[in-house]
């Protein structure tokens, strides 16, 4: 290879590193544009980004409801009445069962007839408390406030008479007169009846119930949040 040749031969691997190195350059500079552009749509895509996100966040703050305690729900009725019966105050009376029939005129002539006497001397219990069927428990509202429509407390059932306190009954009748069976359940009907008509009119222990009502309700409801972590208030009405 002569000299001339030797030089054409460099002249044309120096065109090429050059040419290789433009087309380097090139490439290396639409790779920084593409990044460049590719970092510009990722911020520009943030705000979108976030904008879903806290979509998805109100769609499941709405749509998925909070858990709350059972005692909520309107067919739980058993919770409200379990707390009702533990509230209920038992109040002990003394009382008489009493029917006295007086002789007519002429039956004092002839030794009293027609009067009778009976007199029953016992102790019965009478409960006060809330009718469970009356209280409304609404749901929490955005303070945590929970709403509790307790009725005003009464006499709950009949009066209930301790065998153990009925004392020996009182009988006196004139002559061919007696005490009959009828006579005394009567006697009793009425006293309870009245015994339970004074029990109504008493308004301390009506208060007393009532108050020991709020008491239980309010602590089970405080209780019941603390559980699922929420501190809630309770208003009566």
């Amino acid at each position: 290879m002569n000299k001339m040749e030797e030089k054409k031969e460099k002249e044309i691997t120096v065109e090429e590193e050059i040419d290789n190195k433009k087309t380097e350059e090139k490439e290396e500079s639409k790779e920084k544009k593409t990044e460049k552009k590719s970092f510009l749509e990722k911020i520009k895509n943030i705000p979108y980004k976030f904008a879903i996100i806290l979509g998805i966040l109100l769609i499941v703050v709405i749509v998925i409801p909070k858990r709350l305690p059972s005692i909520f729900k309107n067919s739980n009725y058993s919770k409200i009445e379990k707390i009702c019966n533990l509230a209920t105050v038992e109040v002990y009376y003394h009382n008489v069962a009493e029917k006295i029939d007086e002789a007519s005129t002429i039956g004092k002539i002839f030794g009293n007839i027609g009067y009778k006497k009976y007199w029953l001397e016992y102790d019965a219990v009478i409960e006060y408390g809330i009718d469970a069927k009356k209280v409304k428990i609404e749901k929490p509202n955005f303070k945590n406030e929970v709403k509790v429509h307790l009725p005003e407390a009464e006499v709950l059932g009949e009066p209930r008479l301790i065998k153990e306190y009925i004392k020996d009954p009182v009988t006196d009748s004139g002559f061919l007169t007696s005490v009959s069976n009828d006579d005394k359940i009567e006697a009793v009907e009425n006293s309870i009846k009245t015994l339970k008509t004074k029990a109504s009119d008493d308004k301390e222990h009506r208060d007393l119930a009532y108050e020991r009502a709020k008491k239980f309700f309010e602590n089970y409801i405080v209780s019941a949040g603390k559980e699922i972590g929420t501190n809630y208030s309770v208003i009566f009405d």
